[in-house]
Order: structure tokens, then C-alpha cells, then sequence
């Protein structure tokens, strides 16, 4: 069970900060391993030669988030996630809502911290830090 949740997380959390190439309408995509960001995307930051070692453990009963964050995060070009700018899917073509059915706003990060309107960090933390972080997610 472990090891599917960490699997979760880290393939949800991480995936525009790893391996998998995405389109990033936020902004600006981190990446740190090939094959890097999608082709037509400005402002990417690419990191070839980090590794943010993600990795799931569990201390104590409680479940935490280990990885190594760079600086480059606080350099990223990006903007609040908005209905507006995610657009419409490409089958669906009906914009994104919430439950209610009110535009979309991702202004809190995965621990519910504010994020920053201007220039919101990319990634599910805001503003976590750099260096070999230990978050506590479950």
C-alpha cells in the first residue's frame, strides 16, 4: 500500500518536475531529467543535472516527503492557475470548474498555504525551500 501511494503522489506531484514531458500552461515547467519540457514552451527552467531524489517514507505512523529542491524553482516565470487560462479540453471542450460549478483557482498548494497571486512557485508546495527538504503529507 505504501508504495502505491508514494507512487501516486510522486507521478501526480511530480511529474512536470521529473521525467514526464507536459505542457505547462502556468507558466513555465521545471525539469530535470530528459526528455525535458514540451518543444513550444517559453520560460521552461531545465535542470539536466539534478535529481530530486523524491522519495516516500514513513516515520513514526506518519508519512513523509523527502527531495532535494534547487534554486531554479524561485526563478520560474509563472502565473496563478485560472479556468481562464487552463482553456478547454481537447474532447471534452467544456472549461473546468469546481464542484459548484465556479471558475477554478488553484490559490493553495497542497498543505492549503496561500500561493503567491503574482508569481506562484510551480510544483504542488509553495515556496518549500531549496535543498533536501522533509515534508510531512499524510
Amino acid at each position: 500500500m505504501l508504495n502505491d501511494w508514494a507512487h501516486r503522489i510522486t507521478g501526480y506531484a511530480f511529474r512536470c518536475t521529473t521525467s514526464v514531458p507536459c505542457r505547462s500552461r502556468q507558466g513555465a515547467t521545471c525539469t530535470s531529467r530528459a526528455p525535458g519540457p514540451y518543444a513550444r514552451e517559453a520560460g521552461a527552467v531545465v535542470r539536466p543535472e539534478g535529481d530530486p531524489r523524491v522519495e516516500l517514507v514513513e516515520d513514526g505512523g506518519a508519512f513523509y516527503l523527502r527531495l532535494v529542491v534547487g534554486a531554479e524553482l524561485a526563478a520560474a516565470a509563472t502565473r496563478l492557475v485560472t479556468t481562464d487560462l487552463l482553456g478547454k479540453p481537447l474532447v471534452a471542450q467544456v472549461a473546468y470548474e469546481n464542484v459548484d460549478g465556479s471558475p477554478v483557482t488553484v490559490d493553495r498548494d497542497f498543505f492549503g498555504k496561500p500561493r503567491d497571486r503574482a508569481r506562484p512557485t510551480p510544483g504542488p508546495f509553495e515556496r518549500p525551500g531549496s535543498g533536501e527538504l522533509k515534508l510531512r503529507v499524510r
